[in-house]
């Protein structure tokens, strides 16, 4: 057995002793939708750079410069990544 299924046993042992008492099913659908919701905002407002693919702040208009790599890259590279 490799460590990361042993891992994933143990963890899957933990949840079952009670991890449904501590959070009720209502909290972790709100969980869940928070973090989708989270997700679809901040891929709104960043992008991966092109060269990098470091997540960079979205270009509105013209240019901007990856803070990592130097390169620029265009608002026309929206529907990337």
């Amino acid at each position: 057995m490799t460590k990361l299924s042993r891992l994933f046993s143990e963890v899957l042992d933990w949840m079952g002793r009670g991890f449904g008492i501590v959070l009720p099913e209502t909290f972790i659908v709100g969980a869940l939708v928070t973090v989708v919701v989270a997700v679809l905002i901040l891929r709104r407002v960043y992008q991966r750079c092109p060269h990098c693919r470091r997540l960079t702040h979205r270009v509105r208009g013209g240019t901007a410069r990856c803070t990592r790599c130097g390169r620029q890259y265009y608002r026309g590279l929206r529907n990337v990544g």
